[in-house]
């Protein structure tokens, strides 16, 4: 699961720099403006919510979980 993530936000920071990178460097069709810039507000939320994984407590709430699973059980004295 951790390669599919890491995976997943390099592909949404680069797709999203790819988009800044090429708004610079060739012209729009005025029709077509308006559905890009929509595109690319999309994307950036999700490129956004990607990095916001890997530095927010999600990302470490997961690696807890796992470590707790594979840790043995603590036995209970009654």
């Amino acid at each position: 699961m951790g390669i599919f993530l890491s995976a997943l936000t390099i592909l949404l920071i680069s797709g999203f720099m790819a988009v800044l990178v090429s708004l610079f460097f060739w012209n729009v069709p005025e029709g077509n403006r308006e559905t890009l810039v929509y595109m690319a507000g999309q994307l950036s939320g999700y490129a956004s919510a990607a990095v916001a994984y890997w530095y927010n407590t999600t990302h470490s709430s997961a690696r807890k979980t796992e470590i707790i699973a594979q840790s043995p059980a603590v036995p209970v004295k009654e």
